[in-house]
C-alpha cells in the first residue's frame, strides 16, 4: 500500500515535469549591447509570457515540441523565433530599433521678455486701468485695497488699507513713491492711503526674492510710479466719497 501510495504521488509529477522544459537568456540592443530591462517574451500557442529583469535576463517554461516566441520592447521591432524544445536550452536575443531618426536642432525666433532682476512668479505688475473696474462700497477705488485681492496676501483690519503678505507683518513692506520710501501710508485712521488713484502710472509689487536694490525688508516690496503730468491739457478730476463728512477732491 505505502509503495502503491509512493508511484501514484511521485511517478504522475514526474511525468508531468518531463513535458516542460525552460527557456532563459538575456535580451539586448543589436547596435550597443545594451540590455533591455522590461523586455516581453510571449509564446502565442501556450499563452505563456514573461519578463526581462533588470539585468535583461528572463526565464519562462514551455511545453516541448515546437513552438514560436514573440521578443518585444518600446522602440524595439519585434522579432519572432520558431524553435523546437527538446531540453533545457539558452536562447540570447537582439533587437533591432523601429525607428533612427537624425539630430534634431530647434531654434526659436521670438524674444524672450523676462524681467531683469527675477521670475514674474514673485513680481505683480498692475494694471491701473483694471484696478479702476473693482467694486467699491462706501467708499472709494484705492491701490492699498486692491492688492488685498492678490494670492499671497492677507488685509490687515477690516476695511483698513493695510495689508500682510504670506504671514508676515505690515511693517515688514517696503513702500516706495518714485523711489523715495513713504513710511506713514493711510490716513484716517487707516481707511485711506496717501496714494491718488488717478495719478498713479505705475505699480509694481515683488512678494518673493526681492532684489538687493531694494533691501531692508522682509514681506513685499511696492514701487510706485507717479504720471509725469500734462502741461498741455489741464483738468481737474474729483470723487465723492459716501461716507459722514469725507469729501475729497483729486486734482492732477
Amino acid at each position: 500500500m505505502k509503495y502503491f501510495l509512493f508511484f501514484y504521488l511521485v511517478f504522475p509529477i514526474s511525468l508531468l515535469g518531463q513535458n516542460y522544459i525552460t527557456v532563459s537568456g538575456t535580451i539586448s540592443d543589436i547596435g550597443s549591447g545594451e540590455q533591455l530591462i522590461g523586455a516581453t517574451v510571449y509564446s502565442a500557442l501556450s499563452k505563456i509570457g514573461t519578463s526581462a529583469n533588470s539585468y535583461g535576463f528572463y526565464s519562462i517554461r514551455l511545453p516541448k515540441g515546437k513552438n514560436t516566441l514573440q521578443v518585444s520592447y518600446v522602440g524595439y521591432q519585434t522579432l519572432q523565433s520558431d524553435m523546437l524544445l527538446t531540453k533545457d536550452t539558452t536562447v540570447n536575443f537582439n533587437l533591432q530599433t523601429a525607428l533612427k531618426l537624425d539630430e534634431v536642432t530647434v531654434t526659436g525666433t521670438g524674444n524672450r521678455n523676462s524681467h531683469p532682476y527675477f521670475s514674474g512668479m514673485n513680481m505683480m505688475k498692475l494694471d491701473m486701468a483694471k484696478m479702476a473696474d473693482i467694486p467699491v462700497i462706501l467708499g472709494e477705488r484705492d491701490l492699498l485695497k486692491t492688492i488685498q485681492y492678490l494670492p499671497g496676501i492677507k488685509g490687515g483690519a477690516e476695511n483698513t488699507a493695510g495689508y500682510n503678505v504670506r504671514g508676515g507683518s505690515s511693517d515688514q513692506n517696503q513702500i516706495l513713491l518714485d523711489g523715495v520710501p513713504v513710511y506713514n501710508v493711510c490716513h484716517l485712521m487707516g481707511f485711506f492711503s496717501v496714494f491718488n488713484g488717478e495719478a498713479i502710472k505705475n505699480a509694481e509689487l515683488y512678494k518673493g526674492g526681492i532684489p538687493a536694490r531694494y533691501g531692508g525688508h522682509l514681506s513685499s516690496v511696492l514701487d510706485v510710479t507717479m504720471k509725469e503730468g500734462n502741461l498741455k491739457n489741464r483738468r481737474v478730476p474729483f470723487s465723492l466719497v459716501l461716507l459722514p463728512g469725507v469729501f475729497r477732491w483729486k486734482g492732477l
